[in-house]
C-alpha cells in the first residue's frame, strides 16, 4: 500500500493529478470506473473512450506520508497545471465552492478545523473565514489553535479558490 500523489496521462500529453493513501487501490478504482463509463470526471471518461483505458498511463509521482498528501498534491497541481482536473484546487470538485467542500486534507488538519470550529461555536465555513480575516490583519495572532503551517496552508488554498471564483 503506497500513499502518494499520482498522475493519469493520456497519449496526447494531457494529465490528471490526484492523491490517495492507497494509490494502488485508487488506480484500480479509476480503471474500473473508466472501463464501465461511470467515472465522475468527464475529461477522463473522454480519454477512455477516445484512447482506451489500457492506453492511459497511471504513474506514482511522489510517495509521501498520508499527512502530507493534500499539500503535495497541490504542489504537483500548481507545477503541472493538469487539464483534466476540474478545478486546480485540492479538495474542490467542478463548480463547488472551496469553503462548502469539506477540504480533502489530511485527517489531522481537518479534525483540527472541526474541533476548533466547534470549540468556538462556529460553523466550519465561518471558522475558515475567520482564519482568513485574522490573516488579513497586520497582527497575525490567530485565535485558531491550528499549527502555523496548517493555518497558512488553509489560507492559501481558500484564497486561491475564492479568487478563481471571482
Amino acid at each position: 500500500m503506497t500513499s502518494g500523489v499520482y498522475t493519469i496521462s493520456a497519449p496526447n500529453g494531457e494529465q490528471y493529478v490526484g492523491s490517495s493513501k492507497n494509490v494502488e487501490r485508487r488506480f484500480s478504482q479509476h480503471k474500473t470506473q473508466l472501463s464501465t463509463g461511470i467515472h465522475p470526471n468527464p475529461k477522463l471518461r473522454s480519454w477512455a473512450q477516445e484512447f482506451g483505458v489500457d492506453k492511459l498511463a497511471f504513474d506514482l509521482v511522489l510517495a509521501c506520508d498520508e499527512a502530507d498528501l493534500w499539500i503535495n498534491e497541490q504542489k504537483v497541481i500548481d507545477n503541472r497545471r493538469p487539464s483534466a482536473n476540474q478545478r486546480n484546487i485540492v479538495g474542490t470538485k467542478g463548480g463547488e465552492d472551496c469553503i462548502k467542500t469539506a477540504f480533502r486534507c489530511p485527517p489531522g488538519l481537518y479534525s483540527q478545523i472541526v474541533t476548533q470550529a466547534l470549540a468556538n461555536r462556529m460553523s466550519i465555513n465561518s471558522y475558515i473565514v475567520s482564519i482568513l480575516q485574522e490573516a488579513a490583519d497586520n497582527d497575525f495572532v490567530p485565535k485558531a489553535r491550528l499549527s502555523e503551517g496548517a493555518l497558512s496552508e488553509v489560507q492559501r488554498i481558500v484564497r486561491k479558490a475564492l479568487s478563481e471564483e471571482s
